[in-house]
Order: C-alpha cells, then sequence, then structure tokens
C-alpha cells in the first residue's frame, strides 16, 4: 500500500476513536450537570453555553502556536499530543465531582487535545495534490462517523451504568489511539530532509522566506470569513439539541438515548456528506460547489423551526447537514492548494483558531436567543447564517475560484536509503 494511504487510512481510525470517544459523554453533559446538583432551567442553558464555548475559546489560542510546532517538530507529534491528553482529560471528566470542574477540564480540553487539527494538517501534507479534496473529505467523513457511534454508544451506556461510565470508557478507547499513531502514522518529515550540496561539499540551508505572507492575502481572509460564518451555522444548536429532546419528551428518562440516537443520525449523514461531497472538488470549481450547498442547506433549514416531532427534526437536520458539511472540505481544499506543505501546519492551526471562535460564541448567542426567546430561535438562526454565507460565497469568496497547480508528494528519505 501507498505510504500516503495507509496515513490517511491509519489517521482516518484513529479520528474515528477520538470522536467517538469524546461523544461517548460530551453530548449529555447538560444532563451530567444536572445529576451534580443543577436544577434551574436557566442556569442549565447557561452552563451548557459555556461548557461548550470553553474549549473553543482555548483551543482557538492555542490552535496557531500549535500549528506552527507541527510545522517545525512535526505534526505526527502533534497528533500524539492530542490524543494522549484527550486520554487524561477524559479520565478527569468521569471523575469530577462538582460543576466548575468540568468547566476547568474542558477548558484544560481545549489547550492540549485539537485532534481534528492535528489530523487534518497531517493527511493535508502528505496525500498527493490531485487527491487533496478526497483525502480531506475521506477525513472529515471519520469525525462524522465517530461522532455518530459514539453518542449512540455513549447514550446507552449512560442509560444502564450512568454518565460516568460514558467519559471513562471514552478514556481507554482513547489510549489506543496512543498505540495506533506511535506505530502505524509517519510524518512526511519525520525523516531528515535531502539538502542540496554546495561547491565544498557541505550540505545547503534554505534562506529563510516570508511563507506566511498568505495571512494577508485577500483570498485568505475571504476563506476564513466564510469559515467563521460555517461554524456558528453548524454549531450554535449542538449544545441545544438535547435541552430540546428533554422538552419534548417532557422528563429526563430515556432522554439520553433518544439524544443518542438523533445525534447518530446527523452525525452519519454528515459522514456520508464527507465521502460524497468532498472529493467533487478535486474535479469541479470549489467555490461553485460550495455556494450550492449553502444555498441548498439554508433551503433545506428552513422547516427546522416549524417541525414539533423529533423525529421529523432528526430527518430534515440530518438532510441539511449532508449539504452544509460539504462545504468545509472543499472550501479548505481551495485554501491548503495554496499553500506550501511546510506551512500547512500553521494554515490549519489559523483555520482552528477562527474557526473556534465561531465555535466559542455560537453557543452563548444560541444561549441568549434560547433564554430572551425561546429555542425555535435558535433553529431561525441555522438558515440565517447559511444564507449569508451563501452570499459571501457568491461575492467576497470569488477570489478563491480556480485551480492553483502544485507539487505531487515525496515522502522524505535518509541519503542511505
Amino acid at each position: 500500500m501507498e505510504r500516503w494511504r495507509l496515513n490517511l487510512y491509519s489517521v482516518w481510525f484513529t479520528q474515528i476513536i477520538s470522536i467517538m470517544s469524546f461523544n461517548f459523554g460530551m453530548p449529555f453533559m447538560v444532563y451530567y450537570i444536572q445529576e451534580l446538583g443543577m436544577t434551574d432551567p436557566a442556569q442549565i442553558k447557561l452552563y451548557a453555553g459555556i461548557l461548550s464555548a470553553g474549549p473553543a475559546i482555548s483551543l482557538g489560542l492555542m490552535a496557531p502556536i500549535w500549528g506552527r510546532l507541527a510545522d517545525r517538530f512535526g505534526k505526527k507529534l502533534m497528533l500524539l499530543r492530542a490524543v494522549l491528553f484527550g486520554s487524561v482529560i477524559m479520565l478527569a471528566l468521569g471523575l469530577a465531582t462538582q460543576v466548575w470542574q468540568l468547566v476547568v477540564l474542558r477548558m484544560i480540553q481545549g489547550v492540549f487535545t485539537g485532534t481534528i487539527t492535528a489530523s487534518s494538517a497531517l493527511v493535508a501534507s502528505t496525500v498527493p495534490e490531485n487527491r487533496l479534496g478526497y483525502s480531506l473529505g475521506f477525513l472529515a467523513s471519520s469525525t462524522a462517523i465517530g461522532a455518530s457511534v459514539g453518542p449512540a454508544l455513549g447514550g446507552v451506556m449512560a442509560e444502564w451504568l450512568g454518565y460516568r461510565s460514558s467519559f471513562l470508557v471514552g478514556s481507554l478507547f482513547l489510549f489506543i489511539d496512543v498505540l495506533v499513531v506511535t506505530f502505524l502514522v509517519q510524518d512526511s518529515s519525520d525523516r531528515k530532509p535531502l539538502l542540496p550540496i554546495g561547491s565544498n561539499g557541505t550540505t545547503l540551508r534554505e534562506k529563510p522566506r516570508m511563507r506566511d505572507a498568505f495571512l494577508f492575502r485577500g483570498w485568505f481572509m475571504s476563506a476564513m470569513l466564510l469559515l467563521l460564518v460555517l461554524r456558528f451555522a453548524t454549531s450554535i444548536f449542538g449544545p441545544y439539541m438535547p435541552i430540546l429532546i428533554q422538552t419534548r419528551l417532557q422528563t429526563l428518562e430515556g432522554a439520553a438515548g433518544t439524544t443518542g440516537l438523533v445525534n447518530a443520525f446527523i452525525s452519519m449523514m454528515m459522514a456520508v456528506s464527507g465521502i460524497l461531497l468532498g472529493k467533487l472538488g478535486d474535479r469541479h470549481d470549489r467555490m461553485k460547489l460550495l455556494r450550492f450547498y449553502a444555498l441548498a442547506g439554508c433551503i433545506l433549514g428552513i422547516p427546522l423551526s416549524f417541525i414539533h416531532s423529533i423525529w421529523l427534526l432528526m430527518i430534515n437536520y440530518g438532510v441539511m447537514m449532508f449539504f452544509v458539511c460539504g462545504i468545509e472540505p472543499v472550501l479548505m481544499g481551495a485554501t491548503t492548494s495554496r499553500i506550501d506543505r511546510n506551512q500547512r501546519g500553521t494554515m490549519f492551526g489559523i483555520q482552528t483558531l477562527i474557526g473556534s471562535i465561531g465555535w466559542g460564541l455560537s453557543p452563548m448567542l444560541g444561549g441568549w436567543l434560547s433564554i430572551r426567546y425561546s429555542l425555535t430561535a435558535v433553529l431561525i438562526a441555522i438558515p440565517a447564517f447559511l444564507l449569508v454565507e451563501f452570499i459571501l460565497a457568491s461575492t467576497t469568496g470569488r477570489k478563491l475560484s480556480g485551480r492553483i497547480p502544485t507539487q505531487p508528494v515525496s515522502f522524505r528519505q535518509d541519503p542511505v536509503a
């Protein structure tokens, strides 16, 4: 098997396990804090937003630093750091006894984990350029698969054994990832690069160049604005889905299992989207695809606020997310193909910073809307943000249209190899 394929499949597997492990307990955090003694409805909504926004803020602040370190010391090392700390933090979450401890641990989680960013940077730096869209979409499917299996299993486990067990089992699975990354994943920077030989027989070092100039390009700023709006659209309602289900059921009994099934279906649609829609960017103009996906998601998001059945809402939400989740792979493909491989860790770090701003602020906006108005208002915000995404993609986003030819990937080899 080609090295880049083994890398892709290994990282894909670790992402399924890591996201599945995190989702054993995270979707039920709202129920967990009630088990720890919080009963006031307004406080529950407030802390639902804080527990979702906290790791986003700390992740966003640290992501550019980890990205820079990935470019300097290797992307495999950063992925290993993310899964190892993830295992430790999940263990600590399962042992928490106070709500404030959950808040602190979630903040620490954002600082030291970030498996999606680490995986994306590693894959984007090791696959051939003409398979970039396919690879990023395929990798995105692992996140969705893990997010579908995790809540389903975690919900059943929570109903039978309690919420703590979900976090503890998740910690064990994350440690399996540590072993997979250690023994199966190879970074293209794992080996010492071949440097040109000078006339005196010594190796020459490349002069430093201003590679980070992409940060100030109009096309990159447009891409990050599109990513920010997309993150608001996809993250604003997630923390409040369990509350909506509990409200519709009018009881906490059975809510975890139902929430797990709903999240499983939605995530499975996202997984199919990553496999089918992401690779279209390797053959078609990515920005045309992005506009189509955003408009389709906007139209499908409109009925969400009118549906009262949990199962009809699940189907509608899942189909909407099928199109919406096609946006990020083609957007990242459009930006990644314009940036040198040895700077893609930095690029994904900046991307995570921008995405985390949306991930952190959107639950807070959703919390304000749900307290000031209702959960229905949060659902209305989804197609509104997707409409903004379509408008931006049709205007400033045109800077990202077209294809940029790049060099094929090659894994570095020792001189004696």
